[in-house]
């Protein structure tokens, strides 16, 4: 009885664990998908930047 509840509170911790780690994930993809979403901002406003010099 003791061995069982044992091994059901291991199985209890496991998605837990699984829960933080996919957290982590997540941080990393937003972190990433903005500083994506930074560079191409910053690139289209140089971009506008040289169209306006090379037009005038």
């Amino acid at each position: 009885m003791n061995s069982k509840k044992n091994d059901f509170e291991l199985v209890k911790n496991i998605p837990n664990l699984d829960k933080y780690s996919n957290n982590k994930n997540i941080k990393k993809t937003n972190l990433f998908n903005s500083l994506l979403m930074f560079f191409i901002l910053v690139f289209f406003i140089i971009l506008g930047i040289l169209i306006t010099f090379l037009v005038s």
